[in-house]
C-alpha cells in the first residue's frame, strides 16, 4: 500500500468535494429552470383562455346586446319588491329570447297567482326599462329551487297566454 502525504488527502477530498457540488449545482440549475418554464406555460396558457373569453364576451350579437343593457336595472328592482327573488338569466336564442327568473320556493309551496303576478310585474319592467321590441316574441320563464320550471309566459307579437 503506498502511503500518501496528509496534505495530497486533503486536496484529493477537497477536489472531490468541488466536484460533487459542482454536479448538485447543475441538477439544481436543470430543476428551477424546469420549473420557470412550466410556470410560464401555464401562464401563457391561462392568458390566453382568459384572452379568448375576455374577446368572445365583448363580442355580443344585436339581440344579446340588446337585451344585456337592461337586465341588471330588472335585476335590482325584482330584488327590491320580491323577498323570494333570487336572480335571473336570459337566454338568448335567434328567434325567441327567454328570461328565467329564479326563486327560492319548493313548486309546491308557492301560489299559482303570486307566479302569474311575479311574470306580469318581470315582464312590466322589461317594457319600462328597455327601448322593447314589440315585433319579437320572448318568453318569461320563472324557475323554482331545483332550477324546475314553475311558470312560464309567452309575450310579443305572437302572444300565448
Amino acid at each position: 500500500m503506498v502511503k500518501m502525504h496528509p496534505k495530497s488527502r486533503n486536496i484529493q477530498q477537497k477536489y472531490r468535494k468541488t466536484i460533487e457540488h459542482k454536479k448538485e449545482m447543475k441538477k439544481h440549475t436543470i430543476e428551477v429552470v424546469a420549473v420557470i418554464f412550466v410556470v410560464s406555460i401555464l401562464y401563457i396558457s391561462l392568458n390566453q383562455t382568459n384572452f379568448l373569453e375576455n374577446r368572445s364576451s365583448s363580442i355580443m350579437s344585436a339581440s344579446e346586446n340588446f337585451w344585456f343593457v337592461p337586465t341588471y336595472e330588472i335585476d335590482e328592482a325584482l330584488k327590491s319588491v320580491y323577498d323570494e327573488y333570487e336572480g335571473m338569466t336570459v337566454n338568448y336564442h335567434p328567434e325567441l329570447t327567454t328570461f328565467i327568473f329564479k326563486i327560492s320556493y319548493e313548486p309546491t309551496l308557492i301560489p299559482e297567482d303570486r307566479l302569474v303576478e311575479i311574470t306580469n310585474v318581470a315582464n312590466e319592467l322589461l317594457i319600462k326599462l328597455s327601448s322593447f321590441p314589440t315585433d319579437k316574441p320572448y318568453i318569461i320563464a320563472i324557475a323554482g329551487e331545483n332550477d324546475e320550471q314553475l311558470a312560464s309566459k309567452m309575450f310579443g307579437s305572437n302572444e300565448d297566454s
